[in-house]
């Protein structure tokens, strides 16, 4: 079984090198690993000229796209076809030591498991961790309710993603992998939860999660929504929605702990120690 990874990239340079080490330098290797980036105008192509022969590296392009949904569509359709597994790592995420280790054991231990996805950690620009998000499993009207699962902890057949139409969709900036995954949800994947995180997710002013969430990602989100039936969401409702789906899998006394940790994550730890 061969595992593939692409990174779309675009002015990421400060958090690049971090992300490309977390996939090259994990204890089972990568089968194939390709970066896109669409002429960067910071230190990004100074990084990426230390990684053009790493023989983990299997390929660097550097070509004006149309952002970062053009780049994973490229991405995946210029992977070799032995390709078993596909994933996508943004250029300021990481990928936790061990990680293809875990989701090879798994996916050969599960052979009619089409998709894996596991908990991840939230860090800072400085990469410190602030937060462990454990994984909310996608069961019913869930699945439509805003919470998908963590992008950078989820790996998948690539015939799975052919059948979902093998393409990411241009018109989405923010909620391209929940439309993503809705797709391979709807054609009918067979899940496998790892209880543990897999990948790290960055907070910082320059993310689009930070900076897009209540505007354009909920319109995308919203749109989604309508698209397979379901009514529009406001950010309230949104919220609400989360913190039901959080108080049904692990009651009170977690929803209090997520609450919590969500608000010193806001007001204090991203602000001052991450």
């Amino acid at each position: 079984m061969k595992i593939g990874i692409i990174t779309p990239s675009y002015n990421q340079g400060r958090y690049l090198e971090a992300t490309i080490k977390s996939i090259i330098e994990q204890s089972r290797p990568v089968d194939y690993y390709a970066i896109y980036d669409s002429c960067s105008t910071d230190e990004t192509a100074e990084v990426l000229a230390k990684y053009k022969n790493h023989p983990l590296v299997s390929k660097i392009v550097i070509e004006k796209d149309r952002g970062q949904a053009d780049a994973l569509n490229r991405g995946f359709a210029e992977m070799p076809a032995d390709i078993d597994v596909m994933a996508y790592l943004n250029s300021d995420d990481l990928l936790l030591s061990g990680a293809l280790n875990q989701v090879f054991q798994a996916f050969c231990k599960n052979p009619d498991v089409s998709i894996i996805s596991g908990e991840r950690y939230i860090i800072g620009r400085r990469g410190r961790l602030v937060m462990h998000q454990r994984i909310i499993p996608m069961v019913g009207s869930d699945a439509y309710s805003g919470i998908s699962l963590f992008q950078e902890a989820t790996f998948w057949k690539s015939n799975l993603y052919r059948s979902a139409g093998g393409f990411i969709d241009l018109s989405y900036r923010f909620a391209m992998d929940y439309d993503l995954f809705l797709r391979m949800m709807r054609v009918g994947w067979s899940m496998h939860y790892i209880n543990s995180p897999l990948g790290a997710f960055r907070v910082h002013e320059l993310s689009k999660t930070s900076s897009m969430l209540n505007n354009l990602g909920l319109k995308e989100i919203n749109e989604l929504r309508q698209r397979y039936g379901y009514s529009k969401l406001s950010f309230g409702d949104w919220v609400e929605g989360a913190r039901g789906i959080r108080l049904k899998h692990y009651g009170i006394w977690g929803l209090f702990k997520h609450r919590l940790q969500a608000l010193l994550l806001r007001f204090l730890v991203l602000r001052v120690y991450a």
